[in-house]
């Protein structure tokens, strides 16, 4: 199934291109699947628990965004489908701190 991606210029500095296509069912499997196809953002989307993490913004057809992923905690196991498009967004952190996950 072939979703398109479309990547903030912090992670398509590391896909070389800011829109790919990927496969997947969930966003989960998408993000997989990008990390697959681009090994530089291996270890970007999620916590060594397979979580995704805090900094990511994802939208599906520019219908979910932020609010409804800190109310949906699994996010990325919403379903996609063909022809779909999400907009991975990373969050750079601004105070920093440490990434304990």
């Amino acid at each position: 199934m072939s979703i398109k991606v479309h990547l903030s210029e912090y992670v398509a500095t590391d896909a070389g291109q800011d829109v790919v296509e990927v496969d997947g069912r969930t966003i989960r499997e998408c993000l997989i699947d990008l990390e697959r196809r681009y090994p530089g953002l291996k270890g970007e989307f999620f916590t060594r628990n397979g979580k995704l993490r805090n900094q990511i913004h994802i939208e599906v057809n520019v219908v979910r965004g932020l609010l409804e992923q800190e109310e949906k905690p699994n996010l990325e196991d919403t379903p996609v489908h063909d022809g779909d498009e999400l907009y991975v967004c990373v969050m750079l952190c601004v105070l920093g701190g440490v990434d304990l996950d």
